[in-house]
């Protein structure tokens, strides 16, 4: 069983960093502090939405920065292994898998005559984290829903910042469950 805590908070329009996220981040600690009556988590595991490539930086700089000064003033003594990751959802790279002859899944691609290959949306949960990604940074492809009609758009998930040394494959699968 999950429970969720939401905040929001208006930003000036064209404006993707956010400046307060390290007081949200003590809010929501705060709030977790209230519903457990006895602990901090180990453990942060951030999702960040709507960062593209050329705004990653100044997420680093600002946000994450935010974040980890703002628990170090507020509860020294409070020390989480913190995960934060961008997701992006506009991307350009579609994938697909080779179902065999005359098989497969929704969204196929190509002839479906006795005997050739077909391409098809993958199922959710692939991920691709080799080959068509960044192999210098953490980051990898999943496929976050099943499309039975059209292409299926992979997202894009890049690991900022990690000081929780949670393998990847495991962080792969969390992202997948988060998924739905």
């Amino acid at each position: 069983f999950s429970k969720y805590f939401t905040q929001s908070q208006r930003m000036d329009a064209k404006q993707e960093i956010s400046y307060t996220l390290g007081s949200l981040m003590l809010r929501a600690l705060a709030r977790f502090l209230q519903e457990t009556k006895k602990f901090l988590p180990e453990q942060l595991i951030i999702y960040r939405d709507g960062v593209g490539d050329m705004q990653k930086m100044g997420v680093y700089q600002q946000e994450i920065t935010s974040i980890l000064n703002s628990i170090g003033k507020d509860r020294p003594d409070f020390k989480p292994k913190i995960m934060f990751a961008t997701v992006n959802k506009k991307v350009n790279t579609r994938i697909f898998t080779k179902d065999g002859p005359a098989g497969g899944r929704g969204g196929r691609r190509g002839s479906s005559d006795e005997g050739k290959q077909i391409l098809s949306n993958p199922a959710p949960g692939t991920v691709v984290h080799s080959g068509i990604t960044n192999s210098s940074q953490y980051e990898f492809l999943i496929m976050p829903q099943f499309v039975n009609e059209g292409t299926g758009t992979p997202a894009k998930v890049h690991v900022l910042y990690d000081s929780t040394g949670m393998p990847p494959e495991l962080f792969e699968e969390l992202t997948n469950v988060m998924c739905y």
